[in-house]
């Protein structure tokens, strides 16, 4: 559990700073290179593995993530190191193949997916051409990342994505003020910035910094078999993650024009980052749940799932709800966009991060056991059958609005399902969960009351004011559900991380 908490509170650290590094992005972004060419560079980030390319990863970093630290708890490195170097080069060969299918393809995805971009065709076809290049590279570097995390350096991993959005970010602000660029450049970019991070995890491992995570030599490819059916699964779970994140971009990029995946990208910027809230967590969980399996301490999953979960859903329903209240001033003073009914759809698209906040915790533990994993497959499955339906349903009238509503009607149909997966797998009080789910809404309720009071007596008139009174209002919230709306238990716990992370601040 200490190893959790403190694992925990660098996913926090990285979280917190990635996220404002990425509002900062964007802002630069949309003001540099306008809407248009917003929605180009994230049709381009599909080609890498943050994008649908990720799916090329085929579980691997996950499972190397268990793998190690089911070896740690273990004490076997010598089988660390036997599938750190399988899990690398079957990444690699992936990586290699893909490389050639998008080497032969490059025309066709100009004209599929780019054929709204006002650039020049050859622009495009390098920029594809340099990313397929770099797949065998980022996708190692994706395992190498898991085998990390898997070891529990999890300083040494979110140090790493901070530095590469921080240098992204500011390689950005370069080309705006002293080159003259283009959205593409702008794209490439982020292609060299993952290619340096690959690089660095692959340079630790090579000389000597990755401790545990090592590249072995001797019977790589003995014993894969069940490593290879893990795999499987959480490739097969990350398939339907994938569709539900990308495939509107893919969609709208096809059948409409960069403008649109820009302006859909807008509304859905800010429920990704903060469905991240429950992903920050995922890194430490991993290892710490397939750990407790190998040992059998069910004891400490079943509290870090009960407790857990109400800790992510109250930070993300404080979150949720401040930018709810405030959602015209938060477009307005972040991108300069008035316009009322990407206002209205960011509102409806704030439910899902919450919607999403009540399973993450459970569902990511739950992907250490095979057998529980293909059940979250299941799930998975129908909810993007189901948002993909009702999406391509709506679509001839709301074109992109429809992919917002479609997640959140598709989300709330399947949630009760994971609810019971979790209690029967870890046994947990879903009553306890009802009532604190009860006592959040009455908070947030109140939330939105107080701002309309402090509104009506002080008007947002400037970002300052846009600030002061947002976190007011997070403060009361927060508070709040902390107070009224957690049991003692999770209080007790609370009190002792802030504790714990002060103490580390200071140092």
């Amino acid at each position: 559990m200490g190893s959790l908490a403190r694992n925990t509170y660098y996913n926090i650290s990285a979280f917190g700073i990635n996220t404002i590094l990425s509002l900062v992005a964007v802002t630069v972004l949309v003001r540099g290179y306008g809407l248009d060419g917003y929605g180009l560079i994230i049709l381009a980030r599909l080609l890498l593995p943050s994008g649908v390319l990720g799916l090329l990863e085929a579980g691997f970093p996950e499972v190397t993530a268990r793998a190690v630290a089911a070896g740690r708890a273990l004490g076997d490195l010598t089988q660390i190191s036997r599938r750190v170097s399988a899990a690398s080069l079957m990444a690699a060969g992936i990586g290699l193949s893909a490389s050639l299918l998008l080497w032969l393809f490059t025309g066709t995805i100009v004209d599929l997916v780019f054929h709204s971009a006002d650039s020049g065709r050859a622009a495009l076809e390098n920029l594809i051409l340099i990313s397929a290049l770099s797949l065998p590279l980022q996708l190692v570097g994706s395992v190498l990342r898991g085998a990390f995390e898997g070891s529990e350096r999890f300083a040494l991993v979110r140090s790493v994505e901070v530095l590469s959005n921080l240098g992204y970010l500011a390689v950005v602000v370069i080309m705006l003020l002293a080159y003259d660029t283009t959205s593409i450049d702008a794209a490439l970019a982020y292609v060299w910035v993952w290619n340096a991070r690959s690089l660095l995890y692959v340079g630790l491992v090579l000389f000597g910094g990755g401790k545990e995570v090592s590249f072995g030599t001797r019977q790589i490819w003995t014993g894969n078999g069940a490593f290879l059916a893990h795999a499987f699964q959480l490739f097969s779970g990350k398939f339907f993650s994938m569709l539900l994140n990308f495939g509107p971009t893919i969609v709208l990029g096809i059948f409409s024009n960069a403008a649109t995946v820009g302006s859909y990208e807008i509304v859905m910027r800010i429920p990704k980052a903060l469905k991240t809230v429950s992903g920050m967590f995922n890194g430490a969980l991993l290892p710490f749940a397939a750990r407790s399996d190998a040992l059998g301490d069910r004891a400490s999953v079943r509290r870090v799932v009960e407790e857990g979960t109400m800790l992510v859903v109250g930070l993300v329903a404080t979150l949720c709800v401040t930018i709810m209240i405030f959602s015209t001033e938060v477009l307005h003073y972040w991108l300069d966009i008035t316009d009322p009914e990407l206002s209205l759809y960011l509102q409806i698209a704030l439910v899902w991060p919450l919607l999403v906040a009540t399973i993450g915790i459970g569902s990511t533990m739950l992907l250490s056991r095979r057998a529980a994993a293909a059940a979250i497959n299941r799930l998975s499955m129908v909810t993007t059958l189901g948002y993909f339906v009702l999406a391509i349903g709506l679509y001839p009238w709301l074109t992109w609005r429809a992919f917002v509503l479609a997640l959140i009607i598709s989300q709330v149909v399947t949630i009760p399902a994971y609810w019971r997966l979790q209690a029967r797998e870890y046994e947990v009080d879903i009553a306890a969960w009802s009532g604190f789910a009860v006592r959040s809404l009455l908070m947030a309720a109140f939330a939105f009351l107080l701002s309309v009071g402090i509104r009506f007596i002080a008007p947002v008139d400037g970002l300052v004011m846009l600030i002061m009174q947002a976190l007011l209002v997070a403060f009361l919230m927060g508070a709040g559900v902390c107070l009224f709306g957690a049991p003692p238990d999770l209080r007790r716990a609370i009190g002792q991380f802030w504790k714990r992370s002060l103490g580390r601040l200071r140092s």
